[in-house]
């Protein structure tokens, strides 16, 4: 059939879906009924594919669970928003770097309409909605869960396709295979995420010859959010003996390597104006510059000193 699509849907774990559970069943027990599909796990949908892309997807869940950990998810929003003649109730999770990191995953879908994570509670008539929402707003407390599944689906009929949980372990992955013919990267430590500060897990790397001569460091920051456009995902620097010879691009490129391993379809680097040198090696890394921005006061390159950044963007879907 010509309408039948695959969609990957977030679930959750077992405590959050009895809860998002409780509140749907909550709105059927005041006689709410709805068109949404019933009999799948609560969700929010991650993206939509063309059937002829079942294999490639299975495939790619398979890698997203292993690199893709588990997260926490804040439910502190209800929503609306029309649907052709309808109207959608929903409830939100909070936007975390985890989920968006998840998004990015899949954004080759070919959804069309702008994504927003929400978990559907009704779908009706746009009187109805209102006061099912009603019904929601006097009774909701915001409370906390954990994305913890991806789901693959074909619509329709329904046809449950495949279930993976996310990893609860180690958010690193192996960089063994990060050289090429002049320079290798040596793992010199990793740091974990601080949600609190908006810092993701970070790679930090020696850049190295293939004798073992070390010749610069450089970083690689996995997510993306407000502050990352401003820092970006990539960091370097080539001690001065050894500039000259592109090693800080040839270093991106094996970054962006271990980048595509997390599913990150593109990357961010930025650098201060007037800075030629890494203007030049975003430019030979592939880079597309974006524009230059000015650097908020409470962001720690402003307390450096510096108020401005010039934003480049590398797709780096293989």
């Amino acid at each position: 059939m010509a309408d039948k699509n695959l969609y990957i849907l977030a679930g959750y774990d077992d405590e959050t879906e009895q809860k998002l559970e409780a509140w749907q069943q909550s709105l059927f027990d005041k006689g709410f009924s709805g068109t949404q599909t019933n009999g799948i796990p609560m969700h929010f949908t991650i993206g939509s594919y063309a059937t002829d892309r079942e294999e490639e997807l299975k495939e790619r869940l398979l890698q997203v669970a292993k690199t893709h950990r588990a997260s926490a998810a804040e439910f502190n929003h209800i929503g609306l928003f029309t649907l052709g003649d309808n109207a959608v109730l929903f409830l939100a999770p909070e936007i975390t770097p985890e989920i968006l990191a998840l998004k990015d995953c899949f954004r080759d879908n070919h959804d069309i309409y702008n994504w927003s994570a929400h978990n559907t509670l009704l779908i009706d008539k746009k009187d109805v909605i209102r006061d099912a929402l009603k019904t929601v707003m006097d009774e909701f407390v915001p409370f906390s869960g954990k994305v913890s599944r991806l789901y693959l689906y074909e619509f329709w009929p329904t046809r449950h396709i495949m279930t993976v949980e996310l990893t609860e372990g180690e958010t690193f992955l192996p960089v063994d295979d990060l050289r090429d013919e002049e320079i290798f990267l040596q793992l010199n430590h990793t740091a974990d995420a601080d949600p609190a500060k908006q810092f993701v897990p970070a790679y930090h790397f020696d850049i190295c010859l293939l004798d073992g001569t070390k010749i610069g460091k450089c970083d690689l920051r996995i997510g993306h959010n407000d502050k990352l456009y401003i820092g970006g995902n990539i960091g370097y620097t080539i001690d001065e003996p050894f500039r000259g010879h592109r090693y800080a691009a040839k270093a991106c490129q094996l970054l962006f390597k271990q980048a595509r391993k997390h599913c990150l379809g593109y990357v961010i680097i930025t650098c201060v104006p007037g800075n030629d040198a890494s203007a030049r090696t975003c430019e030979l890394a592939g880079g597309t510059y974006l524009e230059t921005v000015d650097i908020p006061e409470d962001n720690e390159m402003y307390a450096e000193g510096k108020r401005q950044v010039k934003v480049y963007r590398f797709n780096i879907n293989a």
